[in-house]
């Protein structure tokens, strides 16, 4: 889901990168939509988000909106997950399509929960210190095996449109969770439900085999 960022509740840093975060989107020049039902989409569903208990807006462009066109101002809402209603949840992780982020913030241990709620993705965005990615991996793990995101990236871009000069990746991550050339006919369509994923930026990330009982 394009635009949503989880940052663990309280800790230490997390206030300076949601300044940063304020400063640029309020520095943020209007942005152009598709077309005029995609800007008043956007317009709507913004309003949906920010009358959500719980969610508040953090920042948003002062940009003043040309009087030609289909443009729309940049938002951040910010809330935390153990203020936000369980009936509200699925509300909050639905799509925005547009200049928006959501800034959700949330104790660690319910990220699964969250990623579960979320449902699948193109990709899943880690930022880790090294140290981190040497302690565990156990959410990334749990991401892969349950199949919510085709490309985990660590530290680097998410977008897979043409990040690199070299062997570039496209929307969707690189092979092979970007490729499905599998069969639909026959007793060969059951690869169409073998779980493809790509790890990208952490050459420390083994899955585990899972025990025989889960097989």
């Amino acid at each position: 889901k394009e635009g949503f960022v989880i940052v663990p509740q309280g800790a230490e840093g997390v206030s300076t990168i949601l300044d940063i975060f304020t400063a640029k989107m309020k520095a943020l020049p209007a942005q152009v939509m598709l077309d005029g039902r995609m800007a008043r989409d956007f317009a709507e569903k913004c309003k949906e988000v920010a009358a959500i208990p719980g969610v508040r807006v953090l920042g948003e462009s002062d940009a003043a909106l040309p009087e030609q066109g289909f443009y729309v101002q940049g938002k951040i809402f910010i809330a935390r997950w153990s203020e936000v209603h369980e009936a509200d949840r699925a509300k909050l992780l639905g799509e925005v399509f547009g200049p928006v982020t959501i800034v959700l913030e949330a104790d660690p241990s319910d990220y699964s929960a969250i990623a579960q709620a979320i449902g699948g993705n193109l990709v899943l965005g880690m930022q880790r210190s090294r140290e981190d990615l040497e302690a565990s991996t156990a959410f990334e793990q749990e991401v892969a095996r349950d199949g919510l995101a085709g490309r985990i990236a660590y530290c680097g871009p998410l977008t897979g449109v043409a990040v690199t000069a070299k062997d570039s990746n496209f929307h969707g991550g690189e092979y092979p969770a970007g490729f499905l050339t599998d069969t639909a006919v026959g007793a060969a369509a059951v690869n169409r439900w073998t779980r493809r994923y790509a790890v990208q930026g952490n050459e420390l990330f083994i899955e585990k085999p899972k025990p025989a009982s889960a097989q």
